[in-house]
């Protein structure tokens, strides 16, 4: 699902950027602002993955408290019993998707919560979508839904809903992009444009074979503008998922670099900084002062060693002078 096989768009949006809060990366913009309505929303935002469908009836939903018996009843009528429900067929986090092989959905815990539509009949792995933050970091850095900064509540919930649709609803792989066949072929796919009218293609062997990517998957019109609204006022970074998320990670290793220059900098000014001539007088002093007293201390010890100390040398001469004498 998250990964880049679309050109990068590099392009700004047309949006006035003076209004962008402060704190918020200058590039991004408000929901309104990218999007015209709930349509341009689920179309474009995962680059055509969905299709934004009128009739709700023949259409899947990403969430709801019966999402998962709704979603097994349409894709069945669809596509088959065996076909429509039985099978995980995404990567990269479906179970058992890494080599291709499909498995089949499965029971979680009571523990799985965050996902909880699916409890009964999951393709996804409990450790997968445990909370809403493992969710939002399951593809990495740049990968994630709040680069321009924390959205509002009502907003987030609608993307961990729609990262737990992705990673947990077994319908998902009847609307895979490439299928084994094009794997194995190489085959070059077009999937329809992006906002700015520029064509969209992928190599469905990339990545060791491209078994994430969706296409226009039915998703309920309903949904999409809910979707919408509780986004208007939030910010996102680029009119696609993908778009923007290589140019961010590399700007944030441009800030993290700067960042680190500036603190060596600074500790090798530290390390330089000159000590104040008052504090070398004293310095100086103290040093005197120690010098002085260690050597007086010296020829103390060595008067001592030789006798009465404070007996002058010509009186003890004199006396010595006089037992010689005494003697005679």
């Amino acid at each position: 699902m998250k990964f880049l096989l679309a050109p990068l768009l590099l392009s700004t949006s047309m949006a006035d950027h003076s209004a962008v809060p402060a704190g918020i990366d200058p590039e991004c913009d408000t929901f309104h602002e990218l999007f015209a309505d709930g349509e341009q929303l689920c179309n474009a935002m995962f680059d055509n993955a969905f299709k934004y469908t009128i009739d709700d009836a023949s259409a899947f939903a990403m969430w709801g408290f019966d999402a998962n018996a709704a979603n097994a009843a349409l894709a069945t009528s669809f596509f088959g019993e065996e076909k429509g429900t039985s099978q995980c067929e995404l990567q990269y986090y479906h179970k058992g998707t890494s080599d291709g092989v499909a498995a089949i959905p499965t029971p979680e815990g009571p523990e799985f919560n965050e996902c909880h539509p699916w409890v009964n009949n999951a393709c996804c792995e409990y450790e997968t979508v445990a909370t809403d933050q493992t969710i939002n970091e399951a593809y990495g850095e740049g990968y994630e839904w709040d680069r321009c900064g924390p959205m509002s509540q009502a907003c987030e919930r609608f993307w961990v809903q729609e990262g737990c649709f992705y990673e947990c609803e077994p319908a998902n792989g009847n609307y895979r992009l490439c299928s084994e066949d094009d794997i194995t072929n190489g085959v070059v796919k077009s999937y329809g444009t992006n906002l700015a009218g520029e064509p969209l293609t992928a190599d469905c062997s990339d990545y060791g074979g491209n078994r994430w990517q969706l296409f226009e998957m039915p998703i309920k019109a309903s949904y999409c503008n809910e979707w919408y609204t509780a986004c208007y006022n939030d910010y996102f970074l680029g009119s696609s998922y993908f778009e923007k998320a290589d140019l961010w990670k590399q700007e944030q290793k441009a800030i993290a670099a700067e960042e680190a220059r500036k603190a060596l900098e600074e500790a090798e000014k530290e390390g330089k900084r000159e000590v104040e001539p008052w504090a070398i007088s004293l310095i100086c002093i103290f040093g005197v002062v120690i010098v002085g007293c260690g050597y007086l201390g010296m020829r103390i010890r060595k008067k001592e060693m030789e006798g009465d100390f404070f007996f002058p040398v010509g009186e003890k001469a004199g006396e010595a002078q006089k037992d010689d004498m005494n003697t005679l």
